[in-house]
C-alpha cells in the first residue's frame, strides 16, 4: 500500500545512491544534508504511520530493510576512505547482523512459511540509530579532511562493536527458536 509513511521509507532507499554520488565527488555538505534528511525519514515514517493511522504490513517490513540498506551501502562505500581496523571490525559485525536479519524474509516467510511478529525493542533501535550516527560523523570527518574526529570515531566504533556483538548474541538464539517453531516474535 502506497501511503505517505511508505513514501518516506522508499525515499530513504532512493537517497542512498545520491549520497554516495555526492561523497564520491566530494560534495560533503550536500551528502551530509541528504544523509540527515534520510535519517530523519526513519523517524518520520513510523511517527506518521501511527499519527495518520496508516500502519501497514508493507511499511513494517520495508522500514527495517531501508535501515539495513542505508547502513550497509553507505558504510560499505565509506570503507574506501578509512583504514581504521576498528571500523572494519564494526562494519563486518554490523553487516553480519543486518544480513542475518534480512535473511528472515526469504528463509522464514517464503521457504519455511513461518509467520512471525517483529517487535523491535530499544537495543535494536539504538543499534540502527548508532549506525546512522556513524555514517553522519564519518561524512563530517571527510569534509574536515584532517580527520580531527578520530577519537570520537574510534569511541563510536568501540561502542558500536559492543552493541553489534550484543545484537548478534540476542538475535541468533531467537532466530533459531522461531525457525524451529518454539517462538513467534523477534524483539
Amino acid at each position: 500500500m502506497c501511503n505517505t509513511p511508505n513514501l518516506f521509507t522508499f525515499a530513504r532507499i532512493l537517497l542512498i545512491p545520491i549520497i554516495i554520488f555526492a561523497i564520491h565527488f566530494q560534495f560533503y555538505v550536500i551528502a551530509l544534508s541528504i544523509a540527515i534528511f534520510a535519517v530523519l525519514t526513519d523517524y518520520l515514517d513510523g511517527w506518521l504511520a501511527r499519527k495518520l493511522a496508516q500502519t501497514s504490513t508493507l511499511g513494517s517490513l520495508l522500514d527495517p530493510v531501508a535501515d539495513k540498506f542505508f547502513e550497509i551501502f553507505l558504510l560499505g562505500y565509506l570503507l574506501n576512505f578509512y583504514e581504521e581496523k576498528l571500523f572494519l571490525t564494526y562494519f563486518v559485525l554490523m553487516t553480519l547482523r543486518n544480513c542475518l536479519q534480512l535473511s528472515v524474509f526469504p528463509v522464514l516467510m517464503w521457504w519455511k512459511k513461518i509467520s512471525f511478529k517483529v517487535r523491535p525493542m530499544l537495543p535494536a533501535k539504538i543499534a540502527t540509530g548508532f549506525g546512522m550516527a556513524i555514517v553522519l560523523v564519518m561524512i563530517v570527518n571527510l569534509d574536515l579532511q584532517q580527520y580531527t574526529l578520530t577519537f570520537v570515531m574510534r569511541s563510536l566504533f568501540v561502542l558500536g562493536i559492543g552493541l553489534e556483538v550484543y545484537m548478534l548474541v540476542t538475535f541468533i538464539p531467537r532466530y533459531w527458536l522461531i525457525y524451529h517453531g518454539r517462538h513467534d516474535t523477534f524483539i
